[in-house]
């Protein structure tokens, strides 16, 4: 045999491994960012205040929020669906008793959790 061949033969017998094991990472990094069918039953985190659903959303800025509290959550229901009467949410990200705050931007509202403003943004029907 030549040298060349020997030295595809080698290189080859190196590579397979390493094909293998940057499918293997792939394969991980899929199953983590795929969807678990159990997940897809649960709806987005959502409020709903005077006869609106609101989607929670990214962290606000103090400066959006105008001052002045709504009320607060009343009730959380089960994140399966909407809430669908005033004052409730459907997650325990926002718990009860969190106050509700109309901001600057639309119709859209914020909530103070954790020491954090939560966009709250208007779902029109």
């Amino acid at each position: 045999m030549n040298k060349k061949r020997i030295l595809y033969i080698i290189l080859s017998i190196l590579l397979v491994p390493v094909i293998f094991l940057g499918l293997s990472i792939f394969w991980d990094f899929l199953n983590e960012i795929a969807v678990d069918p159990d997940v897809l039953s649960v709806g987005p985190p959502c409020i709903y205040w005077d006869g609106k659903l609101y989607q929670a959303g990214i962290e606000l800025d103090e400066e959006d929020v105008i001052q002045d509290s709504l009320g607060k959550i009343t009730e959380v229901v089960p994140q399966t669906g909407c809430p669908e009467k005033n004052g409730q949410s459907n997650t325990n990200e926002i718990p009860v008793g969190t106050e509700i705050y109309p901001t600057h931007i639309g119709y859209d509202l914020a909530a103070y959790v954790d020491g954090k403003w939560l966009y709250l943004r208007y779902v029109p029907e």
